[in-house]
């Protein structure tokens, strides 16, 4: 389990940048609509072209097993 950590402002007090409102004026809807409007943005940016699908097909994964009182060693396909 993790300690919680100190939640910090990301704009000190002292800053010029530092602007006050009350709990009154802020409206949190408008608040998530900006976040939400700003991660699908991102994402759109970011998403990339489909790529191609190559000619062979996946790689069966081994797994490797020993039996139980033998040293030989069983390489078994997954599917």
């Amino acid at each position: 389990m993790q300690a919680a950590r100190p939640t910090l402002p990301s704009v000190p007090i002292t800053s010029a940048a530092f602007q006050y409102s009350n709990s009154a004026s802020t409206n949190i809807a408008d608040t998530f609509a900006k976040a939400r409007a700003r991660i699908a943005a991102e994402q759109a940016a970011t998403t990339k072209k489909p790529r191609l699908r190559s000619q062979h097909g996946p790689a069966l994964m081994t797994i490797n097993r020993v039996r139980a009182g033998t040293t030989n060693h069983l390489n078994l396909p997954l599917f």
